[in-house]
């Protein structure tokens, strides 16, 4: 069991290897690619015995990388450089999308902009709104009744105007928590 799960690990640990060596064959096939490309040339994958990929700009291996049992995977065609005139239309096609990148930042910068002055406006009608409940709460002159035993109670114009009060701040916090949810939509 033992020697099972030392063999397991140290296969995890070369496995762990040859993705680091394949990850650096590829990025060197990458560069090869590029330069290949400045010159126009064919690209050639070739399969080692190990299980690594070799690319080359030679359709037979470097002598150093001669191995019988290596064989030519596939060969790649570099297409040639583009025209001046290709070139400067790709150039032109960069700096419109660049363009339009930019007022799409800029439109976006305008609607988060305009979603804050929104959560500030609504931010500010509820405080107004609880300031207002507040100062609301005492009854006004007339809005007192008096009973027989020399207690009062609050009229009906009272109740009615604490309503109309209270309808007033939640009204504000409605429209707050939808200007936070609008805002948070454009943001994300």
């Amino acid at each position: 069991m033992r020697t099972s799960l030392h063999r397991s690990r140290r296969m995890r640990r070369r496995s762990g290897r040859a993705r680091m060596i394949r990850a650096a064959l590829m990025s060197l096939a990458l560069s090869g690619f590029v330069c290949a490309a400045a010159n126009a040339q064919d690209i050639y994958r070739w399969s080692m015995p190990d299980g690594t990929s070799l690319y080359t700009d030679q359709p037979i291996l470097p002598p150093g990388k001669a191995d019988r049992n290596a064989r030519l995977d596939e060969t790649l065609a570099v297409p040639p450089p583009d025209s001046e005139e290709q070139q400067q239309a790709a150039r032109e096609q960069v700096q419109r999308e660049q363009k339009r990148a930019e007022q799409l930042a800029e439109e976006h910068e305008r609607a988060i902009d305009a979603a804050d002055a929104e959560v500030h406006a609504a931010d500010d009608v509820l405080v107004r709104a609880k300031s207002e409940l507040q100062a609301g709460l005492q009854p006004r002159p007339g809005e007192r009744l008096g009973n027989a035993n020399g207690h009062s109670r609050l009229s009906g114009q009272y109740w009615r105007r604490v309503r109309m009060l209270l309808r007033a701040v939640e009204e504000a916090r409605a429209r707050l928590d939808q200007a936070y949810e609008d805002r948070n939509a454009v943001v994300s």
